[in-house]
């Protein structure tokens, strides 16, 4: 579900490595992260795009995110 919002976000540059990992096995979680490079250009409004797109992705595909 992550990769695929990181292959259709225009702003991470393709020809770099980008990755989901699984970043903590916590009590009531399993936190995951994402590392990918973006444009300068298109940074910060990148980085909201990814942002709020992962969380419509999970959403979308059934995946509860704990509060």
């Amino acid at each position: 579900v992550l990769q695929k919002v990181l292959d259709e976000e225009g702003a991470v540059l393709k020809e770099k490595e980008h990755f989901v990992y699984v970043d903590e096995l916590a009590e009531s979680s399993v936190n995951l992260g994402v590392r990918c490079w973006l444009s300068m250009n298109d940074y910060w409004p990148g980085k909201w795009r990814l942002t709020e797109n992962v969380k419509y992705a999970l959403d979308e595909a059934g995946i509860e995110i704990p509060y």
